[in-house]
């Protein structure tokens, strides 16, 4: 028996107009494709990471910057050491406290004797541990070891009129820690003149009286090439 008309119709009517058909239907993000099998949907998921791994990039806005401070053992200079010290804590941006567990974890060899001459609060109390390692490496408290040396300092053997006047630098600084600067380049010049090999080169510079030792080992570096040409 063929079915009543109108019956078809009130079934059509029943079907919603809006709904978009199975076949034109997208298929969602990150949804399983028709067909696909649980390989392709782990490839799709890769890819999808490693856009986003890509795409994502370090937070520098926050401050956050780690930078360990390098180990100290007594052996390097401890103001030297001790200056880059406060600015790697600056640049973390360290409190006090944070500055005396990073400074005592800091320490090998000889320097880290010194915690056992502290107690267990003061091993963690920054300017406590900075004083204690001063006293035992800070130049304020070799001075007169560091001006034996200096007057005994002369130029060695392949040693270069630049590294002598490193040498020399450092050692003045170190010898008169509490110097200003126009005391401290008048000494270390002084010196300077004075560990030079060359008896020549030594009375040309008194006769020239550099200003600062950058001036005598410029001047010194001058003399000597003229005496090589000559």
């Amino acid at each position: 028996m063929i079915p009543d008309t109108p019956k078809l119709e009130n079934q059509k009517n029943d079907i919603p107009i809006n709904e978009t058909p199975f076949c034109l239907k997208k298929p969602s993000f990150g949804s399983p494709l028709l067909g696909s099998t649980p390989a392709d949907d782990k490839s799709r998921t890769e890819v999808k990471t490693l856009k986003t791994s890509i795409n994502t990039s370090p937070d520098f806005s926050s401050g956050q910057i780690k930078m360990k401070p390098p180990p100290f053992d007594g052996t390097e200079d401890w103001e030297e050491y001790v200056s880059q010290f406060e600015i790697l804590a600056d640049l973390n941006k360290w409190e006090i406290h944070s500055k005396g567990l990073y400074l005592a974890s800091s320490l090998k060899g000889s320097a880290r004797a010194v915690l056992s001459d502290l107690n267990q609060v003061e091993r963690r109390d920054y300017d406590k541990l900075r004083m204690a390692l001063a006293r035992k490496f800070g130049s304020e408290f070799k001075s007169e070891m560091y001006r034996a040396q200096l007057q005994c300092r002369f130029r060695k053997r392949d040693e270069s009129i630049s590294e002598l006047a490193t040498s020399i630098m450092k050692l003045t600084r170190q010898a008169y820690p509490k110097a200003n600067t126009g005391l401290l380049d008048t000494l270390s010049v002084d010196y300077f003149i004075d560990a030079l090999d060359d008896p020549d080169v030594r009375i040309r510079l008194r006769q020239t009286q550099p200003e600062n030792i950058t001036h005598a080992e410029t001047l010194a570096i001058s003399f000597r090439n003229m005496q090589i040409r000559r």
